[in-house]
């Protein structure tokens, strides 16, 4: 008897074993399943923001405003667009859409973003801040302008409409003479930043470098 009964024993320890094995088996399984499903549900979270991304990337691309610019200017001299002493200049700004915009700010560009100070003498690093490196500035005082002329503050602008600004020229440097200055940006251009915002949509940062052409050619 006492063998049949460890015979018994040992086959009931050997079946407990099976089921405690397929038990860990079963329960490794379906925590691999369980893993696989949510690593399955974050790719498709992932794929599904991804695609989410790019199309309001391409719906933001296909509403780029459609602005065209223009900038004139009058001096005593008929025909010169020098931004000389007594000079005046006007910029507009007209949306051919694709949507009105709820605001449109400007703001003027150095020439050269990379100028470096002279190692001897002017200018130097704090001249270089001071100064607004080209031909024109947004008269101060006119359309809420920087007391610097360097931007003017959003307005407004519904599509096929024209927002027009007053500029003058650009103060010239203590440490150069006018006539150099004059020369150095003889017919260059206004070089903007114009900042859109509507509603809804992220804003969009455009940048336009606008040649002068003469009121009276």
């Amino acid at each position: 008897m006492g063998a049949i009964t460890g015979g018994v024993g040992a086959v009931t320890g050997m079946a407990a074993l099976g089921v405690a094995v397929w038990a860990a088996r079963s329960g490794s399984r379906s925590a691999d399943a369980a893993a696989d499903s949510a690593g399955a549900a974050r790719a498709s979270a992932d794929s599904a923001a991804t695609t989410a991304r790019i199309e309001g990337d391409r719906h933001h691309l296909e509403l780029i405003p459609a602005l065209r610019f223009r900038l004139t200017v009058d001096t005593t001299e008929a025909g010169s667009t020098a931004a000389r002493l007594g000079a005046t200049a006007r910029l507009t700004i007209t949306l051919d859409g694709p949507q009105d915009l709820d605001g449109v700010a400007v703001a003027i560009r150095d020439d050269r973003p990379d100028r470096a100070p002279h190692t001897a003498g002017r200018p130097t690093a704090e001249d270089i801040a001071a100064t607004l490196w080209g031909p024109w500035r947004f008269r101060p005082g006119v359309d809420h302008a920087t007391r610097d002329g360097r931007a003017v503050p959003a307005r407004p602008l519904a599509r096929r409409d024209t927002l027009v600004f007053a500029l003058d020229p650009a103060p010239v440097p203590d440490w150069t003479t006018a006539d150099l200055w004059t020369r150095t940006h003889a017919d260059a251009p206004l070089r903007l930043t114009i900042t859109c915002t509507r509603a809804g949509h992220q804003p969009w940062e455009l940048r336009e470098d606008v040649y002068p052409e003469p009121a009276d050619p």
